[in-house]
């Protein structure tokens, strides 16, 4: 056994499929822990029910996580919802994000990078997009709190928020990523009072 190194078969290998945490349960860092060093290690999770949803056959419960069979893609079991990027940014109610260290990757925009050229609108494909994968035909298939699954491409998964235009910066910059614009189209939150409002 190597602790720098995969020596064993299964470890740092995660699931294909990544939950709705930060509206579903949370990770919070409780307010008088916030300016500790390494305040992650005393985050809390604050869970919710099914009844707390106002729509559930419009809320996303988990969707297609990030995956590979090498380094550099592992899958997550966790994924951060669009148009979280300011209240992870700017530390509101102390929430985690899971950032993967790439532009983007710590909310969801539609880059121009992934575009054939710059004047051709190009909200898909997302190769940043928070551990979703959206490598299946430029889609996935989230399932939703009713139990049903649907496909679809990422600018749908973010519909409600700006996706399309959003430009990608960097970890903590609060003009990074999309926005929440259009709650009643939002896919990811249990009711009218989601984080980031």
């Amino acid at each position: 056994y190597n602790r720098f190194t995969n020596t064993y078969r299964n470890q740092s290998r995660f699931c294909m499929y990544g939950f709705n945490y930060i509206f579903l349960a949370p990770l919070r860092i409780p307010t008088e822990k916030r300016n500790r060093p390494h305040a992650i290690n005393y985050a809390v999770s604050e869970p919710h029910s099914f009844d707390d949803a106002e729509d559930p056959s419009g809320t996303i419960f988990y969707i297609e996580s990030k995956r590979a069979m090498d380094d550099t893609s592992r899958g997550s079991f966790v994924v951060n919802a669009p148009g979280m990027w300011r209240p992870f940014a700017e530390n509101v109610n102390g929430l985690l994000a899971f950032w993967g260290g790439t532009l983007g990757s710590g909310d969801w925009v539609g880059t121009k990078t992934a575009c054939a050229t710059e004047e051709t609108p190009c909200p898909d494909p997302q190769p940043s997009t928070n551990f979703v994968s959206t490598g299946y035909n430029d889609g996935a298939n989230p399932t939703f709190l009713d139990g049903h699954v649907k496909y679809m491409k990422a600018a749908a998964l973010a519909a409600g928020t700006d996706y399309a235009t959003a430009v990608a910066g960097s970890q903590g910059d609060s003009g990074s990523g999309a926005r929440i614009v259009n709650k009643k189209e939002y896919l990811w939150d249990l009711n009218g009072n989601y984080y980031g409002q």
